[in-house]
């Protein structure tokens, strides 16, 4: 970024295959107005329905995370409007460089930390519009290189916490929004132990949830 010439700035991961007309679909949903363009994976896994309603019930407020139904329903949005959401995933996103100046990635968040991208698009204004165009397509063949094989419940914890406490720890609603999640966590976590007959989802959860905290609190502390 440092380095970074032109007027829009597009960040791809080095593992997804872009259909012809990307980049074209992505420069053309820009207008004065939008600070930020994001295409559509069209390969997308549906997680199993109990997880689809997990994320229904118990992710509220600023932890809904709204990319996840529009990727899962990459078939049918083809010819669909561009989107508004709050953010976007890191592997194929785009902004207006003068929409970015002054932002940068938290440089705690190293190698292949989870929510680096949630993260820089929640430095944007109320005012800053972000839209996913369903036309700009990509497949994402996700690599397994550099990815650590933890319970994703840790993961999901990990980012979760973090965000909270980096962006999300003002306001009464965020707050009940943030126990509310963790209510859900609590039970997900007391099903899959005793499913399980393991305390490994506990532990997951637990040391999710501390490193989160801890890159949070040490960008706070900064």
């Amino acid at each position: 970024m440092e380095l970074a010439q032109g007027e829009i700035w597009l960040f791809l991961d080095d593992d997804v295959f872009l259909e012809p007309n990307f980049i074209e679909e992505i420069l053309k949903t820009y207008d004065v107005r939008v600070a930020g363009v994001s295409g559509i994976i069209t390969n997308y896994s549906t997680p199993p329905l109990r997880q689809r309603l997990w994320e229904r019930i118990f992710q509220t407020g600023p932890f809904r995370d709204e990319r996840q139904a529009i990727y899962r329903n990459a078939g049918w949005l083809r010819e669909s409007r561009p989107l508004r959401v709050r953010q976007f995933g890191g592997g194929l996103m785009s902004f207006r460089a003068s929409a970015t100046r002054g932002k940068r990635f938290d440089t705690n968040l190293t190698g292949p930390c989870p929510g680096e991208d949630i993260e820089f698009c929640a430095g944007f204004g109320k005012d800053d519009v972000l839209l996913i165009t369903p036309r700009a397509r990509l497949v994402h063949n996700r690599s397994p290189e550099n990815r650590d094989s933890v319970h994703w419940l840790s993961v999901h914890a990990q980012v979760s916490y973090y965000m909270y406490e980096r962006h999300w720890r003002r306001g009464i609603w965020n707050r009940v929004c943030y126990l509310w999640l963790n209510a859900g966590y609590a039970i997900l976590t007391a099903y899959s132990c005793l499913k399980g007959r393991s305390v490994a989802p506990w532990r997951a959860w637990r040391e999710g949830a501390q490193a989160g905290r801890d890159l949070g609190c040490k960008v706070v502390r900064k």
